[in-house]
């Protein structure tokens, strides 16, 4: 063929019009110069870049790998491969009907082309075998009325199953399907293969009838390979990648153990990944809620920050030994960092670090992530060292100086008061001062507070300030109104009538009220109030001149189920002024719904909740709503700022429930209810007690209710049972369900068993048969555990059983021991037992004790030997106690000598009955027996030879001479006073005998003389120290008695004409 002639062949050396020839690319070369190509006539590379070819356009350009397009070149042995070249390769000559989009990576087979090149002499050259990729099988045409497709669309992949049910598109179609080998980034662990999917519509979207994508599953190619188990098939899901997020999100998948294949019902076409999650969650961060690194709670308040997928969590106080998982949640405050596991302090106090693990619903953990703070739980102490306790003085301003200790912590601040009132905090300052102080008696106190906000007890002095220099009465000038000054006597420091009140903490007006109904301006528009002569915090609103409201906060439901109504919460806060009057509060979605709420006044620095219902609406099914609150949007109130009324949100309303989407349609929790699909779930769990069965092991059986819902279920289904966690290692057992029909109930029978001291523990050394649960344990019940049924609901197939021990809890909620008893009569000993626990306790199952021990002292004072010794024991069988009941128990102790005893009063003296709490079960109470004779206690025996002190408290102020008559016996004044608050003329001692006057044991009289004269007679009782009335008297137990209870102290008071009289009866054993 000469070289030249417009023949319209590739390689023919001439390039004509049509032509799409490389083969050709010479002659363009030689007339239009270097850079031309032959693509549809001789045109310059820049031409070239300027034109797209589209595969199945019917044109075979520059670049084009293109089957389709292989009429394009117009002759037999040449294919459009970059152009078109000649080939032997029949799969490139003849393919299948073309496809639409030819995908990166497709891999559906190879061809390998051979190119042969002419020269502008015509000779011929060959190059080297060149292999191609390209997809010469798909589209595969899908029949309106169905088609299963299996091909293994990339060797090493395994079968890709594509199952269209009838009328999936709606009439014929093709569907091009392409091995993905460059597919985005897999964030969620391993992506094991990819595929596009596409049809001439693009990325087709399915609604009721969708097509099933089944895929092997390569278990060689998992990481678990070869030590695989079914938890680490379950990791294996199927996956969409979103090209407009560019992230991959798992779709429900189900995993067929038997035959290693997941599938899917796909909502759409696109890129789908086979992918294995073995990536734990993202954990972000854990923070203690403490104070500045420090905190005295044991429990503190952790926050954590994960991803959506974490599904439980761990704690450690040292990055190894980790709780048990518990749910995940975001805010958690049961982790002890005080307790003995877990490398936690062991109730000390110091640096604790809390570490957080999570785990996914597949069992994949994260790294952990941590926070430190100081525990401390310790009191600081603090102490006053100025002024005295008790000192005087006549100064008006008092200075507290004071030093407070805490050698965890530290101290953060002090706290002080002038007689308990009006804490102040000072700070870390270690002194304050009170000014002014009124005559009188005045106690100050200090507190200190730790940087972990522990409390000291409080510390305190009382001083007397006296009025002026020499003291004898209140001062005139001092401005305090004391003692008997008044407004006519001392109008400078008690006021007039007819004054105005200031705020100086002085009355003033003379109306008996101080600072009363003071208040002034401050800051700019702020007020305050007087109080004690000090104007307090200025109250001013975060904005002046006018009212400034605003939208505080708003609570909304994210999604509205169908045929319900919308719930809208706000908050309205107004920082300026109150407002002048009421204003408007709407709620609109700028369509259909308005609402308006009115609001009559709104003061300074104060909110209102408004509540905002949106009805049910079927225009609003499916729909996506944006809403806006509007704060006085009749614009009624004048503001600081109008910009800031207004908070928008959207709510997403639920339509009616479409079938076979695997979508909640309609927001109940529920997926295709309705559609002919069941829901499998538990309706009833009783747990039997542990029971010791023998060989060092405990069983306990647990009865499981099973029903249907919606639907019955023809299907086989597992049901299984697991310890701890949801890992198949940790699976104890499984029951296999034939089916289930509605109204139907299957009862599951499980027997779990292991060793004492694994989940089980004994309740006494002594009593084998009460066993318990040894802590709080987990077991689940997972209902249609291997996927078998498609349900509407798959989360309720799981349940959680955390057992703990439900069992009783007694303790004595009263006794009654007497301190005392005689030698020849019993002792009762009463008392009220209460069942505070969470269990009955059954009769016979426990005893009451009663023991008397005697105390028994030898050796030397300095060395002293105590031994305490059962002497009498006193026991009856427990009544059957419910929770919280109580009954009244009665045993009485004879047959005891005189001496003194210790009384053990116990329920559940043998520890048979499992509690709550062991160590709450035991009250012991001292007490003495006594002798029989009948003079104990008798008032004439003891008068013999111990006095009567009889005394008055009177004001020092009052300046005037006292004194003291006592009929009928002879009494002398004392040499000292035995207390520093009265002087000694007034108290005095009767003593009988002292001159052999005669002394009436039942009544005296003590006539109390002022300046001579007569001022107060008051006849006085004497106890009448009876056999019956003195033992009485020692046992009454609302006295607490701070002698033996051999010698006894009876106090009489009484005011009479504002004098204080007290005395005291003494009684002796003789």
């Amino acid at each position: 063929m000469t070289p030249g002639s417009d023949q319209g062949i590739c390689g023919d050396g001439f390039c004509g019009s049509n032509e799409f020839c490389p083969l050709d690319n010479r002659y363009c070369s030689s007339t239009q110069g270097n850079g031309a190509v032959c693509d549809n006539g001789c045109k310059t590379i820049d031409a070239i870049e300027n034109v797209i070819y589209s595969c199945g356009d019917g044109i075979c350009g520059s670049g084009e790998n293109c089957p389709l397009d292989n009429s394009a070149c117009g002759t037999i042995g040449v294919a459009c491969i970059n152009g078109c070249i000649p080939t032997t390769d029949n799969g490139a000559l003849n393919p299948e009907q073309g496809r639409f989009d030819p995908h990166r990576g497709s891999l559906d087979g190879n061809i390998f082309v051979r190119i042969e090149f002419q020269d502008i002499a015509g000779g011929t050259t060959t190059s080297n075998v060149v292999s191609c990729e390209i997809d010469y099988e798909s589209p595969f045409k899908i029949p309106n009325d169905g088609r299963g497709l299996v091909k293994n669309i990339r060797n090493g992949w395994g079968d890709l199953n594509l199952s269209f049910p009838g009328n999936t598109f709606g009439a014929d179609n093709n569907v091009v399907v392409d091995a993905n080998t460059t597919a985005p980034t897999f964030n969620n662990g391993r992506l094991l293969q990819a595929y596009n999917f596409q049809v001439p519509q693009g990325q087709y979207n399915f609604s009721d009838i969708k097509p099933r994508l089944t895929l092997d599953i390569n278990v060689m190619a998992l990481d678990c390979y070869p030590d695989c188990t079914s938890a680490d098939l379950n990791k294996v899901s199927i996956y969409d990648y979103n090209e407009t997020t560019e992230e991959w999100s798992k779709i429900p998948s189900i995993v067929d153990l038997d035959t290693n294949k997941v599938y899917a019902d796909l909502n759409h076409f696109s890129t789908y990944g086979l992918g294995e999650d073995n990536e734990g969650p993202a954990l972000s961060s854990i923070v203690i809620n403490d104070s500045d690194g420090y905190t005295n709670d044991s429990t503190p308040a952790l926050t954590i920050t994960a991803s959506a997928d974490a599904a439980e969590m761990a704690f450690s106080c040292n990055d190894s030994d980790f709780t048990s998982w518990v749910t995940f949640a975001s805010s958690y405050s049961s982790f002890d960092i005080t307790q003995s596991g877990y490398g936690c302090l062991n109730g000390a106090n110091g640096n604790a670090t809390a570490y957080v693990k999570a785990r996914d619903d597949l069992a994949n953990e994260s790294a952990t992530v941590n926070d430190t703070t100081y525990y401390d739980a310790t009191d600081p102490a603090v102490s006053i060292s100025s002024p005295a306790n008790g000192a005087s003085t006549s100064e008006t301003s008092i200075t507290v100086t004071y030093n407070g200790t805490d050698a965890d912590s530290g101290i953060k601040n002090y706290w002080v008061s002038s007689d308990g009132t009006n804490w102040t905090n000072n700070g870390t300052s270690t002194g304050t001062t009170f000014s002014p102080q009124t005559t009188g008696d005045h106690t100050y106190y200090v507190k200190a507070t730790d940087n972990a906000d522990n409390n000291s007890s409080a510390a305190s002095v009382t001083i007397t300030i006296t009025s002026g220099s020499g003291g004898g009465g209140p001062v005139c000038g001092n401005l305090i109104c004391e003692g008997e000054e008044t407004s006519a006597s001392c109008p400078a420091d008690c006021g007039t009538t007819t004054g105005t009140e200031t705020c100086d903490n002085i009355d003033n007006d003379n109306d008996g009220l101080v600072d009363e109904g003071l208040t002034q301006s401050c800051g700019t528009c702020g007020t305050q109030t007087c109080s004690a002569g000090i104007w307090g915090t200025c109250n001013e609103p975060a904005a002046c001149g006018a009212a400034d409201l605003s939208v505080f906060a708003y609570a909304t439901d994210s999604q509205v189920e169908y045929t319900k109504q919308a719930n809208i919460a706000v908050t309205v806060q107004n920082t300026g002024e109150s407002t002048n009057g009421s204003f408007q509060v709407r709620v609109t979605d700028g369509d259909s719904y308005t609402e308006t709420k009115t609001v009559s006044t709104l003061a300074s620095n104060d909110a209102i909740g408004l509540a905002f219902t949106v009805p049910f609406s079927q225009t609003n099914a499916g729909q996506t709503k944006n809403y806006t609150i509007t704060v006085d949007s009749a614009n009624q109130i004048i503001e600081i700022d109008e910009t800031n009324n207004t908070e928008t949100f959207s709510m997403k309303f639920g339509k009616a429930e479409a079938c076979g989407n695997l979508v909640d349609d309609d927001f109940d929790g529920y997926v295709d209810e309705g559609c002919g699909l069941p829901n499998l779930h538990i309706t009833g769990v009783e747990i039997g007690k542990p029971v010791y069965v023998g060989d060092e092991l405990v069983q306990v059986d647990f009865t499981i209710t099973l029903e249907t819902e919606f639907e019955n279920v023809d299907l086989e289904f597992v049901v299984a049972y697991f310890k701890d966690t949801l890992n198949v290692n940790d699976r104890v057992t499984l029951e296999l369900i034939d089916s289930l029909q509605i109204g139907e109930q299957v009862k599951l029978h499980f027997v779990y068993t292991a060793p004492i001291g694994e989940v089980f523990r004994f309740s006494g050394e002594t009593a084998p048969e009460k066993a318990l649960f040894s802590g709080l344990t987990n077991f689940y019940v997972k209902i249609d555990s291997d996927n078998a049924v498609n349900e509407v609901n798959e989360a309720d197939n799981l349940l959680t059983l955390n057992i703990e021990n439900l069992v009783p809890d007694l303790l004595f909620e009263s006794t009654d021991i007497p301190s005392t008893s005689f030698r020849s009569a019993g002792i009762p000993v009463k008392g009220i037992v209460l069942n505070s626990g969470m269990a009955t306790a059954e009769a016979g199952s426990y005893q009451v004790t009663a023991t008397a021990s005697k105390v028994q002292v030898s050796g030397s004072d300095a060395n002293p030997i105590i031994q305490i010794i059962p002497v009498k024991t006193v026991t009856i069988d427990g009544s059957a106690l419910a929770e919280n009941e109580t009954k009244d128990i009665e045993l009485t102790i004879t047959g005891l000598d005189i001496g003194q005893y210790l009384i053990y009063f116990e329920v559940d003296s043998l520890n048979e009955l499992a509690e709550t709490n062991e160590i709450n079960n035991l009250v012991v109470w001292p007490h003495w027996v006594l002798t029989d004779d009948l003079d104990f206690y008798t008032y004439p025996v003891f008068l013999s030879k111990e006095p009567i002190l009889t005394g008055a408290w009177i004001a020092k102020s009052f300046n005037a001479s006292y004194s003291f008559n006592v009929s009928g016996a002879t009494f002398t004044n004392a040499p000292q006073s035995p207390y520093g608050y009265f002087d000694q003329e007034y108290y005095f001692v009767i003593k009988e005998g002292a001159t052999g006057n005669a002394f009436d044991p039942t009544t005296y009289t003590i006539t109390y003389l002022k300046e001579g004269s007569t001022n107060v007679t008051k006849d006085v009782d004497v106890v009448n120290s009876s056999f019956s009335e003195a033992i009485n008297q020692v046992n009454d137990r609302t006295i607490d008695w701070v002698l033996d209870p051999t010698f006894l102290k009876i106090l009489h008071y009484e005011r009479i004409n504002n004098i204080s009289f007290v005395w005291w009866g003494l009684f002796a054993d003789k």
